[in-house]
C-alpha cells in the first residue's frame, strides 16, 4: 500500500529583501522539474512572519518513490539556481512525515 509522503524543507535567505528572487527562481527551476515526477502531488510555501529570511516548504508526494530522485539530478538542479540567484541560501530542515494508516 502507498501512503501519502510529505517532505518538509526550510532554509534562509542571507537578505529578506532577495525572498521574492528566491521564490521566482524556485517556481523556474524546482517546480518545473517536481511537476515532471509522477509521485510530485503538491507544492505549499510558507514565509514566516516573525523571520522574514526563513522560507518553508512543503511537498505532497503520492509515494515515497521521490526519495529515490537521482542525486545528480538534484546536484544539477541546485547548481542552476546557485548560478542564477545573487544571495545565499542556508538549509535548515529536511523531515518527512507519513499519512498514517486508516
Amino acid at each position: 500500500m502507498t501512503h501519502l509522503s510529505i517532505e518538509y524543507l526550510a532554509f534562509r535567505i542571507d537578505s529578506p529583501e532577495l525572498m521574492n528572487e528566491y521564490l521566482m527562481l524556485d517556481r523556474e527551476i524546482w517546480d518545473s522539474y517536481l511537476k515532471t515526477h509522477p509521485a510530485f502531488h503538491s507544492k505549499e510555501v510558507w514565509l514566516d512572519p516573525e523571520d522574514s529570511a526563513k522560507v518553508t516548504f512543503v511537498v505532497r508526494w503520492k509515494d515515497q518513490s521521490w526519495k529515490k530522485i537521482d542525486p545528480k539530478t538534484i546536484e544539477k538542479l541546485d547548481a542552476a539556481f546557485q548560478l542564477k540567484f545573487s544571495g545565499n541560501v542556508q538549509f535548515l530542515e529536511q523531515k518527512e512525515f507519513l499519512q498514517p494508516s486508516p
